[in-house]
């Protein structure tokens, strides 16, 4: 046999088949998940469960939350925002303020408000923890205060996926929707 020869692979008989679907091993990449799949741990969070976990976790601020669990409680509250100003603008009309009814009706307006206000703590917290998901660190959040430059800033980090970095100090702490 030649030096050649022995340099070539195997016949395709004598190959070996690659290891099924998920388990290679493959070293991970920057920027990308690692290679080890834990049943349960990477599925989106749903709805509620992530509606449930804003509410239960206002004041955390040490972990993360995924862009799915963020969009989720964004969607949520929009359309509470949406009910309670419905219900509000047709209880609150011109033709109400300017009658001696408008008194009964301001309830309303207090649940608004008072629902609204409410949402300042878990809504910053939530904005952190999404942070935490992309490492930025929380001194970001003052972005949103820029005219807006700064919001728009602020939803692409909200629309950006998390960053699978080894530098990333929030990644091995849990994602919020996984504690509730």
């Amino acid at each position: 046999m030649s030096e050649f020869d022995q340099n070539q692979p195997p016949p395709y008989e004598q190959q070996q088949a690659p290891p099924p679907y998920g388990q290679q091993q493959v070293p991970p990449q920057y920027g990308q998940a690692p290679p080890v799949y834990i049943p349960g741990e990477h599925r989106m969070a749903g709805f509620w469960e992530s509606y449930r976990g804003y509410w239960r976790n206002y004041v955390n601020f040490d972990d993360r939350t995924s862009r799915a669990g963020y969009w989720w409680v964004v969607l949520a509250n929009l359309i509470i925002g949406i009910i309670l100003g419905l219900i509000l603008g047709l209880t609150m009309g011109p033709e109400v303020l300017s009658s001696d009814e408008a008194i009964p009706f301001a309830g309303f307006g207090i649940v608004y408000y008072l629902w609204g206000f409410a949402n300042i703590i878990p809504g910053l917290s939530i904005w952190v923890r999404r942070l935490h998901d992309i490492n930025k660190r929380w001194t970001w959040v003052f972005m949103g205060l820029i005219p807006i430059a700064g919001g728009i800033i602020l939803i692409v980090y909200a629309a950006t996926g998390t960053k699978y970095v080894y530098e990333n100090r929030w990644l091995n702490r849990p994602q919020v929707e996984k504690l509730v």
